[in-house]
């Protein structure tokens, strides 16, 4: 019978915060865009 081999996942998250971000938030017919700028800057 043969064994199984382990194998090793390497994965690299960035999650630097000290880094702008750029979010484009297109016009949204259910919510005020007033609302989603406050909840952007609430964020």
């Amino acid at each position: 019978m043969a064994l199984g081999t382990a194998t090793q996942v390497d994965s690299e998250v960035d999650l630097k915060a000290d880094r702008p971000w750029v979010c484009i938030v297109w016009d949204d017919p259910v919510n005020l865009m007033a609302y989603v700028t406050y909840v952007f800057m609430v964020l």
